[in-house]
């Protein structure tokens, strides 16, 4: 289907949700009339926009949290569709006891009780369950958690940390205003699982004409130094 005389409106603002729900309002006010909104590509900026416009459809390939407007649809998993993943890793491994940490907002509890019903379908003890305030980005909070595993000796072959992979590149180097170095760090890390999505999954050609390679080349030209991680949803087959 083609959509005949629609027009797309692009506006860039940084991960502000100020300036974000500023500049929507504005577009709202100003002609022609909009039928419909793709992104925040931040999710700082996605969440007040849906909840302050619940009868606008709302379009996103940046935004995980299933628990906003009924008008709002997310072309990404969420991160309660990694469940199932990690599930079979601990059975395949066969790790039957486990504690999970998550940080106390919506965002993240709610996927995180899905993981409860799942672990407990499964037959796979829970022995701690821990929240934490949502205050800090995850990495740091990781950054805590991994500095004070070495201190205490859980890391080797008796433990195994699976984390969600939603973290910046190589975020594992900084470690300033940490209790510990960059070897210990590394000590606590060697060989954690990460769950995460798959930038490119297709290797067809797109609509637009170009296969997931050539995508990706343009896509490396242009961009700056930071990138959505989930930039390949934007661009379906």
């Amino acid at each position: 289907m083609t959509l005949r005389e629609y027009y797309r409106i692009l506006e860039h603002r940084d991960c502000d949700a100020a300036l974000g729900m500023k500049e929507f309002f504005n577009m709202l006010y100003l002609p022609p009339t909009k039928v419909m909104l793709f992104g925040d590509a931040c999710p700082a900026v996605t969440d007040p926009i849906a909840k302050a416009s619940s009868n606008e459809f709302q379009l996103t390939y940046a935004d995980t949290f299933t628990a906003l407007t009924p008008n709002f649809f997310r072309i990404v998993p969420s991160e309660a569709a990694f469940n199932p993943a990690r599930v079979a890793i601990l059975k395949n491994f066969n790790w039957t006891r486990v504690g999970t940490i998550y940080q106390n907002s919506p965002r993240y509890s709610l996927p995180h009780s899905k993981l409860l019903a799942d672990l407990d379908r499964a037959n796979i003890d829970i022995v701690a369950s821990q929240s934490i305030a949502d205050e800090l980005k995850p990495e740091m909070y990781l950054h805590k958690f991994e500095a004070k595993a070495y201190k205490e000796g859980l890391y080797g072959r008796r433990y195994q940390w699976i984390v969600s992979g939603i973290y910046e590149d190589k975020w594992w180097q900084n470690v300033q205003n940490l209790d510990c170095n960059q070897d210990e760090l590394m000590a606590a890390l060697d060989g954690y699982i990460a769950t995460d999505v798959l930038p490119l999954t297709s290797l067809q050609t797109t609509d637009f004409g170009l296969t997931t390679y050539e995508y990706m080349a343009e896509y490396e030209r242009m961009r700056g130094q930071e990138f959505s991680r989930f930039h390949g949803y934007a661009l379906l087959p």
